[in-house]
């Protein structure tokens, strides 16, 4: 158990930085590229809450989720605080996947709109690749409160 604790903790190293670099990334391209996220942050209001936004209101609610998302990039990527980021960051990807899963399903959005204008090359793996962060972070989560036991 041991070996495969040290080669999953390897491996999720990796994946934290290339997570990390995609929160950045996915931040800094929802600024250039608005559009598609405008449509998931109203869908998500109206479907949610039955709260109709205005393009104005969504672009604030876009801003916070701009600074909040490039904040936890790097700090994943500096490794400050792990114990604090690593429960955000589990909660962050559950909820994100379960939310996307509803409105996907609703037939209420057709892509995230994460990563601005690159979101239509990621768009038939976008459910997948957030099932499989959901798995990784449940396991490193699971195995992170194991160690500290």
């Amino acid at each position: 158990m041991g070996s495969f604790r040290a080669l999953f903790n390897k491996l999720f190293g990796i994946i934290n930085f290339v997570f990390g670099i995609g929160l950045v990334l996915s931040a800094v391209l929802k600024l250039i590229s608005p559009g598609q996220i405008i449509s998931t942050v109203k869908a998500l209001a109206l479907s949610l809450f039955r709260l109709p936004l205005s393009s104005s209101s969504a672009l604030v609610s876009i801003f916070v989720l701009v600074i909040f998302e490039a904040g936890l990039g790097f700090t994943i990527l500096f490794g400050v605080g792990k114990k604090a980021v690593l429960p955000i960051t589990y909660f962050v990807v559950l909820a994100f996947t379960v939310i996307s899963q509803y409105l996907f399903f609703q037939g209420r959005l057709e892509s995230c709109g994460c990563f601005g204008v690159l979101t239509k090359l990621f768009y038939p793996f976008h459910l997948g690749g957030l099932y499989f962060l959901t798995v990784l972070f449940t396991l490193k989560f699971l195995l992170a409160r194991e160690n500290e036991a």
